[in-house]
């Protein structure tokens, strides 16, 4: 497999945090624990990402859903997940071109 499974969970959170971003409960602790699942499965290739501006990109956007789970703004944690989901697509190109 060229695509380390942790992109794919990463994707995943991201649908997840999108989906408790809008729903009218809030269920902060679930978001947090979506979080910190991100930042695990990013933790766990990220030093198989040699592309400087992807790594940098994808810590941000990482980052951003930890704070904004923290911070409990749903705004802020549907935009750190959309743009999760849209770098998990720069990342699957990425683990396709180069196999480490």
């Amino acid at each position: 497999m060229k695509v380390p499974i942790e992109v794919s969970l990463l994707d995943y959170a991201g649908f997840k945090l999108r989906a408790l971003a809008h729903a009218k409960s809030g269920d902060w602790k679930k978001a947090q624990d979506v979080a910190a699942e991100a930042q695990a499965n990013w933790s766990a290739i990220r030093s198989r990402v040699a592309d400087k501006k992807l790594l940098e990109a994808v810590n941000i956007a990482v980052d951003g859903m930890k704070k904004a789970c923290i911070s409990q703004n749903s705004e802020m944690m549907s935009f750190a997940a959309q743009v999760d989901l849209a770098l998990i697509d720069l990342l699957e190109t990425y683990f396709e071109k180069n196999i480490r």
